[in-house]
C-alpha cells in the first residue's frame, strides 16, 4: 500500500507541481507591490526547502543513521516532521555525530552560522 500511494503521489506531482507553482507566482504579483510578491515568493520557497528536508530525512534515514551519528545517539533520522539540519544538530548537542556527520555540519554551517542547533526543532528533546 505505501508503494503505490508514493507512486500516485509522485505521479500527481509531475503533473501538478509545475501548474502550482505557475499558478503561486501569477498569484503572487497579481495586485500585489513587486516587493510584497517577493517576500511571498521568499516565504514559499523557504517551506519548500524545509519539506524538501523533511522528505529527505526520510528517504535517506538508512543512509543517515549509518554514515552521519554513532551507534549510541538516541536521535535518528526518518521522521518526517523533522528536518535534517534538526537531527544533526541534536547530535551535534549530544556529541554523537560521526566525522562525515561533523564534516556536514561545518558545510551547514558555512551558509549559515550555528545552522544545525538553530534548526533543532524541539529544544527540550
Amino acid at each position: 500500500m505505501g508503494f503505490l500511494a508514493w507512486v500516485v503521489s509522485f505521479l500527481l506531482s509531475l503533473f501538478f507541481v509545475p501548474i502550482g507553482m505557475i499558478y503561486g507566482f501569477i498569484k503572487c504579483f497579481n495586485g500585489h507591490s513587486l516587493k510584497q510578491a517577493f517576500k511571498t515568493l521568499d516565504n514559499k520557497f523557504f517551506r519548500m526547502a524545509v519539506s524538501k528536508d523533511q522528505y529527505g530525512n526520510v528517504v535517506c534515514e538508512e543512509l543517515f543513521n549509518s554514515t552521519l551519528r554513532k551507534k549510541e545517539s538516541k536521535h535518528s533520522f526518518g521522521d518526517e516532521d523533522e528536518t535534517i539540519s534538526s537531527v544533526i544538530g541534536k547530535n551535534l548537542r549530544d556529541d554523537t555525530l560521526s566525522i562525515a556527520g561533523k564534516v556536514l555540519n561545518k558545510i551547514l554551517c558555512f551558509f549559515q552560522k550555528d545552522h544545525a542547533l538553530k534548526a533543532i526543532e524541539d529544544l527540550n528533546d
